[in-house]
């Protein structure tokens, strides 16, 4: 269980939050901020729990899609994510657009409801009843956002505007370090799918 608590709080990538929201942080009041934040986590968990649900029951009695063979499928567009963070940085994320009530929708999709994340909410529920499964989600989601508020608070009140831009290329780094234990999560999804099909 600890396992996929942890393989999707590094999905979710705090790090690449933090930065992605960084010119709405600007826009916004802390308490604006915080409602915004709340509703996009909560939209998230919502579309989360759906995978859960009806994920895997999908792919085998409606599409006919075995599931190890989604397993591999789910590893390589993982590895594709983790990529676009290795190489491009911050450069590959989505331009907000639109007024600010409409945000929440954007940071939610495509952002943290992205085909990697919704891909292990799948596995989760293949592995987990769905309570246990809708605990693990809520509980990551709960610490993701925990460590976006934390990031936040961290950069805008106890650090002084000449460290803010260090701040800034730490995260940055942090989140191309990301990318690659991202990639390594794909990969081992890969591996066991092979493993399932072949019955290795």
């Amino acid at each position: 269980m600890d396992q996929f608590i942890i393989s999707f709080l590094v999905l979710l990538n705090p790090f690449a939050l933090f930065m992605y929201l960084n010119p709405v942080a600007k826009e916004l009041n802390r308490q604006d901020f915080f409602f915004l934040l709340i509703k996009a986590g909560s939209l998230s968990l919502f579309i989360f729990l759906l995978a859960v649900l009806f994920g895997k029951t999908m792919f085998e009695n409606l599409l006919f899609v075995d599931f190890a063979s989604f397993k591999v499928f789910g590893g390589i567009v993982i590895i594709a994510y983790a990529l676009t963070f290795i190489i491009q940085g911050k450069k590959s994320f989505f331009i907000l657009k639109g007024n600010l009530d409409d945000l929440a929708a954007e940071i939610a999709l495509p952002f943290m409801v992205g085909a990697a994340t919704v891909s292990l909410c799948i596995i989760i529920g293949s592995r987990f009843d769905f309570f246990q499964a809708a605990g693990i989600i809520a509980l990551t989601m709960g610490i993701h956002i925990s460590l976006v508020f934390f990031l936040f608070a961290l950069k805008y009140i106890f650090l002084k505007e000449k460290m803010r831009v260090a701040f800034d290329k730490i995260t940055g780094m942090l989140l191309r370090l990301n990318g690659f234990i991202v990639g390594a999560i794909g990969m081992n999804l890969i591996a066991s799918g092979i493993k399932e099909t072949f019955g290795l």
